[in-house]
């Protein structure tokens, strides 16, 4: 599903760039551009914007880009041994070296490694006042979680001495504790085969961090797999030849007939989408004939169809819940809609709740001249909230923004 998923998002992305992108730019302005890099301290900029230009006039720049690469490499090499002498003047509480060094990293691959170490000199030097140390803890944190090292931001946390920045510090790891009492239950339920509550836990944590520790979101896929099959697996026991026929209205007729007016309403249930209603059909033929071929082969593949559609709208359901949380809104609309239009599958309540929040999420940032507009998005997002209420669905608190939540425990649970 990743895979798949993925390429569908390269697909858009690459879509959307070609809808919008900007006029090609001639050499000469790509000249200026690599000036600007260079005054920046970027020449990796620089040389990548040279090297465009000498593809458009080699003449002119062809020299220039290869200067401008050798800069560049040189200056890599060199900020290499600024981050190894900055991690070693840290270690030995050298904080104005580290801080001299660690600066000296203007762009490349070092540079992130270069801006935590020049963060962490900067507190832990204590020559910041409190106010602006606690400023810098909290959005190193900030940063940390963004990038799903819940290590590092309670690492941050510690650091925070502002009464003023304290309810982000505790809202933040209120977050991170609320993640891993999800992950962890989860696990726990997964491992006792309850392989729906632990989506559901799965799905919670990924509400509050789609890419935190643990893959919550490939975690959910695999737990809704597990379920699938485990269902696959009870049906085919239940529905066993030996197992008592759940439709009884058996045709009065001889054996040979009974399993030839069996397979036709199978077939017909079949072609018609009533997958359920062909494997009663089908089991009624095999419990008149244990070894028909025909219906030990169709019933089988009525199942696993019957298992991939299922598979099919969980996917959707967690595609949708990933583009709401990257604020493609409309995209998320689209998906979650589909999968309640689809029927849903073991989570409708959470649909109702995403496609409400999306819907919302638009009515927010509507213009407000267009107030008709937002008015019909609100109304039909608290449509989806009583339906999710209705459902007991129960999200948490730190899945939404402040606005959203609030919205939706103002909604009542009925129409």
């Amino acid at each position: 599903m990743r895979i798949a998923l993925s390429a569908v998002l390269l697909l858009s992305s690459g879509m959307l760039l070609a809808q919008n992108q900007p006029p090609a730019k001639s050499a000469d302005q790509l000249r200026d551009l690599a000036k600007q890099a260079r005054k920046a301290g970027d020449l990796q900029a620089e040389a990548g914007y040279l090297c465009q230009a000498a593809e458009l006039d080699g003449k002119k720049y062809g020299k220039k880009c290869e200067k401008a690469n050798e800069d560049a490499t040189k200056a890599l090499l060199q900020f290499q041994a600024d981050l190894n002498a900055g991690r070693t003047e840290l270690e030995r509480k050298d904080y104005s070296g580290a801080l001299r060094d660690l600066g000296k990293i203007t762009f490349g691959p070092s540079k992130g490694e270069a801006q935590e170490l020049i963060l962490r000199a900067r507190i832990e030097s204590g020559a910041l006042p409190p106010e602006q140390l606690s400023q810098l803890a909290l959005t190193g944190a900030e940063e940390a979680f963004s990038r799903g090292d819940f290590d590092r931001a309670e690492d941050l946390l510690t650091h925070m001495h502002s009464p003023t920045l304290q309810s982000a510090a505790n809202k933040l790891e209120s977050n991170i504790n609320a993640y891993r009492d999800a992950m962890k239950k989860a696990d726990e339920l997964d491992r006792s085969s309850d392989y729906n509550g632990a989506a559901q836990k799965y799905q919670s944590a990924a509400t509050i961090k789609p890419n935190g520790p643990g893959q919550p979101l490939e975690r959910m896929r695999q737990a809704l797999d597990a379920q699938a099959k485990a269902d696959q697996k009870k049906a085919e026991q239940t529905a066993s030849p030996s197992a008592p026929v759940q439709d009884a209205q058996v045709p009065r007729s001889s054996g040979a007939d009974k399993i030839k007016n069996w397979l036709t309403i199978a077939r017909r249930d079949e072609t018609g989408g009533d997958l359920k209603g062909a494997v009663q059909a089908y089991d009624a033929a095999l419990k008149l004939d244990g070894r028909q071929t025909e219906a030990l082969a169709a019933r089988t593949r009525v199942l696993n169809k019957m298992k991939d559609d299922e598979q099919a709208l969980e996917k959707n359901l967690v595609q949708g819940v990933a583009e709401f949380y990257a604020s493609q809104f409309s995209a998320a609309n689209d998906v979650i809609g589909k999968y309640l239009e689809d029927g849903g599958g073991q989570h409708v309540g959470a649909a109702h709740f995403y496609l409400g929040a999306s819907l919302l999420s638009q009515a927010i940032l509507v213009d407000p001249r267009n107030a008709a507009d937002s008015d019909k998005l609100r109304n039909q997002a608290l449509e989806e909230f009583v339906r999710a209420k209705q459902l007991q669905y129960v999200p948490l608190q730190s899945a939404v923004s402040p606005k959203i939540f609030a919205q939706w425990a103002q909604t009542g649970n009925t129409q």
